[in-house]
Order: structure tokens, then sequence, then C-alpha cells
């Protein structure tokens, strides 16, 4: 099965938005997705998530303003084919990143940016920076294909005064 748009995060904002724009774009009959969905913490509370990724799929409810008038509905994202975690699905995650994606979505949140000492290593990494990281550098070292990283965080930085 060929994934070509990678996704990190297992958010309801992402379901909301990228995969339900994806799933509309697929109907429509436009050459998009399908979406591989990573996990990419070892929060207990999002492996639920990721097994409910399985192809199915997946409600969203559209609230809001449509032509002036206000709309209640639910819509279904059938984009993402499948959930991995980067803790239990690493060698599958990185041949997917090297030899299949053309398109990289992520939004990690701040919890994955919170080990700024960590270098790439042999082992899985911990912070989603490094963990893009060696997944750019294996795409590097076995294709050299170029793809487009599409970040969605939302990260807060304190201002430093000089």
């Amino acid at each position: 099965m060929i994934t070509p748009i990678i996704q990190f995060g297992t958010s309801r904002f992402l379901q909301a938005h990228v995969d339900l724009f994806v799933s509309d774009a697929r109907a429509a009959g436009q050459d998009a997705g399908p979406i591989t969905v990573v996990q990419t913490t070892t929060d207990k509370g999002r492996e639920g998530r990721l097994a409910a990724f399985d192809g199915r799929p997946i409600p969203i409810v559209v609230r809001g303003l449509e032509n002036g008038l206000p709309v209640e509905r639910t819509e279904y994202t059938r984009s993402i084919v499948r959930g991995l975690s980067t803790s239990a699905d690493w060698p599958e995650v990185e041949r997917i990143f090297v030899e299949e994606a053309r398109y990289v979505i992520s939004n990690t949140g701040d919890s994955g940016y919170s080990n700024g000492k960590e270098v790439v290593g042999d082992g899985v990494p911990d912070a989603f920076p490094v963990k893009l990281t060696r997944l750019l550098l294996a795409r590097w070292r076995r294709t050299r294909v170029p793809l487009t990283l599409l970040p969605c965080e939302l990260v807060t930085f304190a201002s430093r005064r000089t």
C-alpha cells in the first residue's frame, strides 16, 4: 500500500482539517492521499486513536455558518489508511518516509519539542525535531527524492532580550 502522505500527530485538529480535506479531494477524483498517521509520543492516551486509524471512516462533526445559516452535520474522513507509532513501528515509519512519502504533515505539540539536548543516534529519538532529522537523513542517503513538509505546529517560544 503506497501512502504518499505521512502525518505526524493524531490530533482531532488534523482529522477535521487536513484529513477531511484530503478525503474530499479523493472523493472528487483528485490524486490525494492516502494518509498514514504516526503517533510521535509514548502517551498511552493516544494509543486508542491509533487503533481507529485502520481504514474505517472517521466521523467529523462540522459546526458553523454556511451561506450565512447555521449548520451542524457529520462528515466522514476516508483518507486515513493506517496508524503507526514511532516507538513501536520505527522501521516501518522510516520505510514509508523514505520510500513512499511525497508530503509530510506535522502537528506534534509543544511536548514534542521539549528535549533540546538530544542528538541523532542509533535508537528511536525522543524529540520530534530529532525524529524528523533522522528520517530526512535516511531519505537523503537512500533516495534523495524531494518531498514537501507542511508543519502545523503552534509552538510558543519565550522571547529573549539582549
